[in-house]
């Protein structure tokens, strides 16, 4: 942007989303594009299907809703050991309390979307993918990822089906002072198949 700041039409605010989308559907100034990045789910509303009707209510004619998932459980962050790997992600939904399937199932996006009316409805697939050793993708794995796949298995792995060896294999990979760290690992990767949903209001 060129100029003052201050003079531009740039409105940034820290706010609750379902408050700025109601202040837009209320006062008549839709928005023309509303994007969302891994905020409608679950974990994070008890209603997700009701936040995107509120986020499409808050849309202008013509206006689009884009909806972004890194697709977390769906990735491949333990390349090597895929069945260890599926029961650590079911003991990580028991965590944080993820529906198994029905009608908030996190990969509902696309169902809610239209459901609350918006037309062209569609996914496409951004797929992600970079070696463990690449900083951006180590930083992600080390500080968010592996911590929170160790702290699933411990804490509901058995709940998941677990045994003891799988308990066992899960502490070794994830623990960054064992020798069997998938850290260390210099053939380990990472790969998230993200989407993107989008859909367009009407314009009647």
């Amino acid at each position: 942007m060129d100029g003052d700041p201050a003079s531009s039409d740039l409105d940034l605010r820290v706010a609750d989303l379902r408050d700025v989308a109601g202040e837009a559907s209320t006062d008549g100034r839709g928005f023309d594009l509303i994007w969302s990045s891994d905020v409608v789910w679950p974990a994070t509303f008890e209603d997700p299907a009701g936040i995107v009707r509120t986020l499409v209510r808050a849309l202008a004619p013509g206006g689009v809703l884009a909806l972004y998932t890194t697709n977390y459980y769906q990735s491949m962050f333990l390349p090597g050991h895929s069945r260890l790997e599926r029961l650590v992600r079911t003991a990580s939904e028991l965590t944080w309390g993820l529906p198994g399937d029905g009608p908030t199932h996190y990969e509902r996006l696309g169902a809610w979307m239209r459901a609350a009316g918006l037309a062209d409805v569609e996914p496409r697939v951004h797929p992600v993918s970079a070696s463990s050793t690449e900083p951006t993708a180590r930083a992600y794995l080390e500080r968010i990822v592996w911590p929170e796949m160790r702290h699933a298995a411990a804490s509901h792995g058995r709940a998941a089906g677990m045994g003891e060896a799988d308990l066992a294999r899960a502490e070794e990979l994830l623990d960054p002072d064992s020798a069997e760290w998938i850290g260390a690992d210099p053939d380990a990767y990472v790969v998230q198949p993200t989407i993107l949903w989008t859909g367009r209001a009407s314009t009647g």
